[in-house]
């Protein structure tokens, strides 16, 4: 406390202690509407505790992975086109910047709101289907 006192008054501690200290006590005269009045705020002696208060390794859980997999490895994986359901080994992504651009007008963004997924897994027909190439 006395360092904090000495680094907001910009001075040094022993200063601190000579203006505030008395009778042993950190003592910190102050002025009210009905006099002076004095608060004490620490009386007894600072005790360095040897061990830190840790807690005991066996108390904490035990390490749990993430449960659930990655949903678009898992998509990539399965090689099924998330629109139209058709197997395809090339299942290419498809992926927009932000959720709320989709206005739910299309098949394809109505997926995406529904599942709550920036990307999509579909097929290539599909793909081109979305940006308009067919």
């Amino acid at each position: 406390m006395l360092k904090t006192f000495a680094n907001k008054y910009r001075t040094k501690t022993r200063k601190i202690k000579k203006k505030y200290f008395r009778d042993g006590r950190f003592t910190v005269i102050y002025k009210t509407k009905s006099g002076m009045k004095e608060s004490v705020f620490y009386r007894g002696p600072f005790i360095r505790k040897d061990k830190p208060n840790v807690p005991q390794a066996d108390i904490l859980p035990a390490y749990k992975r993430y449960d659930r997999p990655n949903r678009i490895a898992a998509k990539l994986r399965s090689k099924t086109c998330e629109l139209c359901g058709q197997y395809t080994n090339d299942v290419e992504i498809h992926q927009v910047k932000r959720l709320k651009s989709l206005s739910g007008e299309y098949e394809w963004e109505k997926v995406m709101l529904k599942n709550r997924r920036k990307t999509l897994a579909v097929c290539p027909a599909c793909h081109r289907e979305i940006h308009g190439k067919d």
